[in-house]
């Protein structure tokens, strides 16, 4: 979120596309709301961090009663990796703890595995590279409309 121009107009353009893959996505969650929808979420978090300091992650705490995919943990996810850019260890202990406490409460053991990211997490340097930034919006809802169009004709 920090090379973003406008942010404003970044978490607009991503709340649009997480209605858009809300569609497709409920044909196999019928109630959840997505994980862009967790992704705007913890843009909020980040925006609203930055303005009222650390008192904001008391607004973590309602998050939980959406009924967002992955819970709260793409926002406290979200902040570890801020964290990470001001102080590397301090955002990795969270990153830790997060990946640890969701894998355990939820009984989603696989995610520990997001854990071997950490090398390069830590060694990480700036990759120059451009797309069209319209690519990744759409990634998410076509390959969600293909899939279920895949299991509707299965």
């Amino acid at each position: 979120y920090r090379h973003t121009d406008n942010l404003e107009k970044y978490i607009l353009r991503l709340l649009v596309f997480a209605a858009i893959a809300q569609v497709p996505y409920s044909y196999f969650h019928q109630t959840r709301l997505n994980i862009l929808f967790g992704f705007v979420s913890a843009l909020l978090i980040l925006k609203f961090q930055e303005a009222y300091g650390s008192r904001i992650y008391l607004l973590i705490l309602p998050l939980s009663l959406l009924d967002l995919e992955y819970g709260t943990y793409p926002v406290v996810l979200a902040i570890a990796f801020n964290r990470i850019q001001e102080d590397k260890r301090k955002g990795i202990v969270l990153f830790i703890l997060s990946t640890v406490i969701y894998s355990v409460t939820t009984r989603q053991y696989l995610q520990i595995f997001s854990l071997l990211t950490l090398p390069l997490v830590y060694h990480i340097k700036p990759v120059n590279f451009k797309l069209d930034k319209y690519i990744f919006y759409w990634f998410y809802p076509v390959h969600l409309a293909a899939m279920a169009g895949i299991k509707l004709l299965m």
